[in-house]
C-alpha cells in the first residue's frame, strides 16, 4: 500500500481504498470502559469521511459547503473481540450490532417516546417520534520543565469535538483539559491513576484567540503541574497554548478530594503522596471556587429540569461532572432564546463562554430529577444553582464573549 505523505492515511495499489490508523483515548469510554455504542458510530462515521477525504478532497470540501446531507441509515457490526482488545482486562457484554434508519427530523424541545422490545433473544428494537484507551498514546513526546514539575506534551483536537456551529462546547474543554493535565501528570507519577477520587472544583478561562484559531488538527501545546497537595485535596493547574504562536488559549485549575469509595467521604493521602510532594507544603494554599450565595427573592430567574440518563453516570457511579456544565449551557441556550436574561441572548452555540466556574456541593444519580436555577448576575455572567429537591449540588457561573465592548467582553489572556 502506499502511505500518503504527512498523513497516517495508506493507500491500496488500486486507490480505491484508504485506510487510517487511529486510538481510541480514555475520555471515549464510559464508567464500564466500553467505547458506547453511540460513540463508536459517530466516530466511525468521521472516520469514514477523514479516508475518502484522502481519496477525493473534493469531497469533504462539499460537504463543507455546498453538499449538504443527511443520513438515511447506517449499520454497524462489532466483532465479541472488539471489547476484549480495545480495553484489555474486562470482559463485559457489549453491543454487538446496531442499524438505524431514519425517518423524521426532531427539532429542539421535541419530547420523543422510545418503544422498544425483544425481537429475538439477545436483541432489542427501538423506535422514536492506538494502544488501549488505558494507556498514554503511542507516540506522544513528553517534555519536563528544568524543575521537573511542568510536563508539556501536544495535543490535536478532532473533527467529533466541534458541535454545529464550528465550536468545542464548554462541557468538551473543561473534561478534555481534566483529561489532558491528568495525562501530563502521570507521566511523573504513574501512582496518580491508583487514587480514587472526586472533583471538588474547577475553573477554566478563554482566550477570545481560542474559538478563532483551534480547528481540527491545529497544533497545541499543553501544560500540567500540582499546585497544592494537602492531607485530602490536591490542586492542578493546566495551560493549553497555540504551538504557532505562543499564545495561552484555555488557562484552569481542578481540585480533587481523595475519597473513600465505600464511605464516599475524603480520606487522606497515601504516605508516598505525601513524600512525592512534600516540596508544596509550604506553598500557601492557592484560591479556588467558593459558594456564592442566593440571589435575592426580587431576581428574575429561568428554571430548566433534567433527568439524569444512564449515560451521564461515570466509574464512581454518579452523574460525571461535566454533564452539569452541558446542563447549565442547555438551561442557558433555553432561556436566551426565550429572552430570559437581559444581555446573554440569540444561539448561544455560536457565542464563546470566556470562563466558567464550578463548585460540586453533593451527588446526584441515574433517574435522579434536577432542576436548574439560572440568573444574570451581571451583564455576560450567568449564575446557575443544580438541586435535587431541596438539596444544593452544584454551582456554575459561566461568563460569555459579548459584542457591547463593554468588561465582560474582555479576558485576561
Amino acid at each position: 500500500m502506499e502511505r500518503k505523505e504527512g498523513s497516517s492515511f495508506a493507500l491500496s495499489e488500486d486507490k480505491k481504498t484508504a485506510t487510517i490508523e487511529y486510538s481510541f483515548n480514555r475520555w471515549d469510554f464510559d464508567r464500564a470502559w466500553h467505547v458506547p455504542i453511540w460513540t463508536l458510530t459517530y466516530r466511525t462515521g468521521w472516520l469514514f469521511l477523514m479516508a475518502a477525504d484522502t481519496l477525493d478532497s473534493k469531497l469533504s470540501d462539499s460537504l463543507r459547503s455546498d453538499l449538504r446531507v443527511v443520513n438515511r441509515c447506517q449499520e454497524w457490526e462489532l466483532s465479541p473481540s472488539f471489547y476484549r482488545i480495545v480495553k484489555p482486562g474486562t470482559r463485559l457484554k457489549g453491543v454487538r450490532k446496531v442499524s438505524v434508519l431514519y425517518q423524521k427530523e426532531s427539532l429542539e424541545g421535541d419530547v420523543l417516546t422510545v418503544e422498544s422490545w425483544e425481537e429475538s433473544p439477545g436483541t432489542l428494537r427501538p423506535i422514536t417520534k492506538g494502544n488501549s484507551a488505558m494507556d498514554q498514546k503511542k507516540g506522544t513526546a513528553y517534555t519536563l520543565s528544568e524543575d521537573k514539575k511542568t510536563v508539556t506534551f501536544e495535543y490535536k483536537f478532532n473533527l467529533w469535538d466541534f458541535n454545529r456551529a464550528g465550536q468545542i462546547s464548554i462541557w468538551t474543554i473543561s473534561d478534555r483539559s481534566a483529561w489532558l493535565l491528568h495525562m501530563g501528570l502521570s507521566r511523573l507519577e504513574s501512582r496518580l491513576s491508583t487514587l480514587r477520587s472526586f472533583v471538588r472544583c474547577q475553573e477554566w478561562e478563554l482566550s477570545p484567540s481560542f474559538y478563532s484559531l483551534v480547528k481540527p488538527g491545529t497544533r497545541l501545546s499543553v501544560s500540567s503541574r500540582m499546585l497544592h497537595v494537602g492531607k485530602t485535596s490536591m490542586i492542578r493547574e493546566g495551560e493549553i497554548v497555540d504551538s504557532s504562536t505562543n499564545q495561552v488559549l484555555v488557562k484552569g485549575i481542578i481540585q480533587d478530594i481523595h475519597i473513600s469509595i465505600d464511605t464516599r467521604r475524603p480520606k487522606p493521602f497515601p504516605d508516598w503522596m505525601k513524600e512525592k510532594y512534600s516540596y508544596l507544603s509550604s506553598e500557601p494554599r492557592p484560591e479556588t471556587v467558593e459558594e456564592f450565595e442566593d440571589p435575592n427573592d426580587t431576581t428574575k430567574m429561568f428554571i430548566y429540569k433534567v433527568t439524569v440518563p444512564p449515560s451521564d453516570i461515570d466509574g464512581n457511579n454518579h452523574t460525571n461532572q461535566r454533564h452539569y456544565i452541558r446542563y447549565c449551557f442547555n438551561c442557558a441556550a433555553v432561556g436566551a432564546k426565550q429572552g430570559a436574561y437581559p444581555t446573554v441572548r440569540g444561539d448561544l452555540f455560536k457565542q464563546g463562554v470566556r470562563k466558567v466556574s464550578v463548585l460540586y456541593q453533593k451527588e446526584s444519580l441515574e433517574g435522579d430529577v434536577l432542576l436548574v436555577e439560572s440568573w444574570e448576575e451581571s451583564p455576560g455572567t450567568l449564575r446557575f444553582q443544580v438541586r435535587k429537591g431541596s438539596e444544593k449540588v452544584v454551582q456554575v457561573t459561566m461568563r460569555f464573549f459579548v459584542t457591547s465592548g463593554s468588561e465582560t467582553g474582555k479576558s485576561k489572556l
